[in-house]
């Protein structure tokens, strides 16, 4: 497998486990949703999902 190809996939699996660890430092429920419409928008989790 092609090294930039692994980078993507591990990139991809950290970013899709976002909340999981801001949700652990304690980021209050008004800025996970405000991140939850930016990381999460449809567009952008089925690029990541596309890699994981």
């Amino acid at each position: 497998m092609p090294r930039a190809l692994q980078l993507m996939q591990q990139v991809a699996a950290a970013v899709d486990q976002w909340a999981v660890h801001f949700r652990a430092l304690g980021v209050s429920p008004n800025d996970m949703e405000q991140l939850d419409a930016r990381m999460d928008r449809d567009a952008l989790r089925l690029q990541r999902r596309a890699f994981v």
